[in-house]
């Protein structure tokens, strides 16, 4: 990520300043261009300091632009993985969430871990103390302690 940044900022920066000053210096470098064997030397030299000016201007306007590209698609990741978040989110609240990273019941492996079934009510708790806990679900988030999963006992 770090060396294409920097590809990046160099063609942004550099690469486009140099195509810039090819496109303007052309119609100078032109001997047969009659446009410019017309003008006097002071018109010539006014002539390429307003070229070269809007030539940096759009260097710049291009590097800029070169930029956000990479900032749009980096952007885009994150709205992605937003509306993924959120479309499980949904999923969840339905109570119609599948996961995604197993295909079917055949793609299991036989030493994998066998999937528990969680069912309202179905947990087992135990007195640990000062804190209880259920058998049946993952350790403790934030997700549990606002249900009354885990609480802390007075």
């Amino acid at each position: 990520r770090f060396s294409i940044g920097c590809v990046d900022n160099i063609v942004a920066k550099y690469f486009a300043t140099v195509v810039g000053w090819y496109a303007v210096s052309r119609p100078f470098n032109d001997r047969n261009n009659a446009v410019m064997n017309k003008k006097s030397r002071t018109e010539l030299i006014e002539e390429l300091y307003k070229s070269g000016r809007m030539m940096l201007k759009l260097a710049e306007a291009l590097g800029r632009l070169a930029l956000a590209g990479r900032e749009m698609t980096r952007l885009s990741g994150f709205t992605t993985r937003v509306d993924t978040l959120l479309n499980v989110l949904d999923d969840l609240g339905n109570g119609s969430y599948e996961r995604t990273m197993i295909k079917d019941a055949s793609d299991l492996d036989e030493r994998a871990l066998l999937p528990r079934e969680l069912k309202p009510g179905a947990a087992t708790l135990y007195d640990f103390g000062n804190i209880e806990r259920s058998s049946d679900l993952p350790g403790p988030t934030y997700g549990h302690v606002e249900k009354g999963l885990y609480r802390q006992r007075s």
